[in-house]
């Protein structure tokens, strides 16, 4: 998710001079942050491209063959699906 973010909302619609995507996981929920930051546009406007975006990749994902996105699931379960640390 994070190159076609970056690519859609800093490369082609230049909307902030940082754009970027993070997964994380606290307290044992998953959740994904997205930021744009930018001098020329309004926090309204921001997040109207950002639930764009969303809408876009969620189609994209949609059109995604069976085959392609079952083994991107198993790649990422490899590295994501790890006992928790413990402290």
């Amino acid at each position: 998710m994070e190159e076609p973010l970056f690519d859609k909302l800093r490369t082609k619609q230049q909307l902030g001079y940082s754009v970027g995507c993070q997964g994380h996981w606290t307290g044992g929920c998953i959740g994904l942050s997205m930021s744009v930051q930018s001098s020329a546009y309004s926090v309204e406007v921001l997040c109207d491209r950002l639930a764009l975006f969303l809408r876009w990749f969620r189609a994209y994902l949609a059109g995604v063959p069976a085959a392609v996105g079952a083994g991107s699931r198993r790649a990422l379960r490899g590295r994501r699906l790890l006992p928790l640390p413990r402290l």
